[in-house]
């Protein structure tokens, strides 16, 4: 299941939801194998394989490419709320053509509080991704807490540098806590998982 969700290179991009439903696959997949290893239900070349797998779940990794994606998503919807001449991609337009707000929601808003905006949102994200060591496949728990206040600053109340931020970020808490609970349990699994091969090759355990 997680490696069908897995985006193959320059195919698609890894969206959040993608990469969350990986994170609860692997939980249970975590569970499976400590009921497992408690019935010792498993060969050694069974084990072995198992390691294999758990080996490869780097899902802080995974996490930040989803991070990278939800901030081009977010920036991509504030934009399309802009026209140059009717052209919704202002990148597209010719020089010095008049800049429209196309959502007639927004028609009243300054120009500079949409990029503004743009700027925190881009900055906060950024916040979230800086949360991961991915050399290491870690989370950085002193990060996080400062991601966290800073994104309770930014939606407690109304700012018109950071309204629209706080619209579209999700709270990334809530995730940083699930993958690094998930990856634990993973890591642990490999280390148990080798701690009942002994078991297996010497009859006894260490």
């Amino acid at each position: 299941m997680c490696r069908l969700l897995k985006p193959q290179p320059e195919v698609k991009p890894l969206t959040l939801m993608a990469t969350m439903l990986c994170v609860a696959i692997t939980g249970i997949y975590g569970n499976v194998v400590a009921d497992g290893l408690r019935m010792h239900a498993w060969s050694d070349p069974q084990l072995v394989a198992i390691q294999e797998h758990l080996a490869a779940i780097n899902l802080p990794a995974l996490l930040a490419e989803s991070l990278r994606c939800e901030r081009a998503s977010s920036c991509q919807i504030l934009q399309s709320l802009v026209a140059v001449n009717g052209v919704t991609n202002p990148s597209n337009a010719v020089p010095g053509a008049k800049v429209q707000i196309a959502s007639k929601r927004w028609r009243g808003m300054p120009r500079g509080c949409f990029d503004q905006n743009l700027v925190t949102i881009c900055r906060l994200e950024q916040s979230a991704i800086d949360c991961l060591d991915l050399n290491n496949n870690l989370i950085l728990v002193t990060r996080v807490n400062s991601y966290g206040r800073e994104s309770e600053r930014i939606g407690g109340r109304f700012r018109a540098y950071g309204f629209f931020a706080a619209i579209v970020i999700p709270n990334y808490i809530r995730a940083f806590q699930t993958v690094a609970r998930n990856q634990t349990m993973a890591d642990q699994a490999f280390i148990a998982c080798g701690l009942e091969r002994y078991r297996v090759a010497n009859g006894r355990h260490l």
